[in-house]
């Protein structure tokens, strides 16, 4: 009986925890793990961004021509005062003047675009006709860039003559 309570007090008086080796190994290499980790996030976080961005403003050409085809008028895509990277408003063409004025129907009003993004195209609208096509006649493109520094956020998204949007990397040609 004495050894079993001898036992007892050794276990009671042993402490149980991490030594400051261990410690230091431990937080070595969690910097380790941070300092590769990090970088890759922030990436990952721009091009999350961007595809956001991009998938907003093709959603916007692809509601545009449905609603052309669905209503049977010309329907427009126009940037805000400051051009594409303030935003752009997808309106009803009623007067049949080609540009966003009083009388034409509101569809929907996009805002500023986050992270000031530079948005490079001579389009000055997006007009599309009853039919689906765009009025241009030739594919559109518009070059998009969230940080005209870092080629990873380079995209371009071009519209086909028949008014179909696709996004592709900005190095790539429009069909």
């Amino acid at each position: 009986m004495c050894q079993l309570q001898v036992n007892r007090v050794r276990a009671m008086n042993r402490q149980c925890g991490f030594t400051l080796i261990e410690l230091m190994i431990t937080l070595a290499i969690a910097a380790i793990v941070l300092a590769i980790g990090v970088p890759s996030f922030q990436g990952m976080m721009r091009n999350n961004r961007v595809a956001v961005q991009m998938n907003e403003f093709t959603s916007a050409l692809n509601l545009a021509r449905s609603e052309a085809v669905k209503r049977g008028v010309n329907v427009g895509l126009e940037p805000n005062t400051g051009g594409w990277a303030q935003g752009w408003t997808v309106f009803v063409d009623t007067d049949g003047n080609g540009s966003l004025t009083d009388a034409a129907e509101t569809l929907r009003v996009y805002d500023r675009l986050e992270g000031n993004p530079t948005i490079d195209n001579t389009v000055a609208s997006i007009f599309y006709l009853p039919s689906g096509a765009i009025t241009a006649g030739g594919t559109q493109q518009i070059n998009y860039a969230l940080d005209p520094s870092d080629s990873t956020t380079l995209r371009r998204i071009c519209i086909s003559p028949v008014g179909r949007p696709s996004i592709g990397k900005e190095h790539t040609a429009c069909p």
